[in-house]
């Protein structure tokens, strides 16, 4: 070990802090939802977005990979987009 060196002490069961996290609350409920629930996005709250489908896939895969997730988002006619929990 060289003078300049720091050593830091290694503690155990020190309880961890319950911060908030940054960045914008989730649109969409995904953390209410069960496997087989489902979602809809109707098409009148998708206007004027390019490629509405990728946006709602986008934010619910990177839900899903941060929490071990799955989803699966499917055009239904003209009603809008639904979103299913299945896993």
């Amino acid at each position: 070990m060289t003078e300049n060196q720091v050593v830091y002490t290694v503690e155990k069961d020190v309880p961890m802090l319950n911060v908030p996290r940054g960045g914008r609350p989730c649109k969409y409920p995904f953390n209410e939802m069960n496997i087989g629930d489902s979602f809809l996005v109707p098409f009148s709250d998708l206007e004027g977005l390019p490629k509405p489908r990728v946006k709602i896939w986008s934010a619910a895969s990177y839900y899903g990979s941060r929490h071990s997730v799955k989803f699966s988002v499917h055009k239904i006619n003209e009603e809008g987009y639904r979103v299913w929990r299945v896993l």
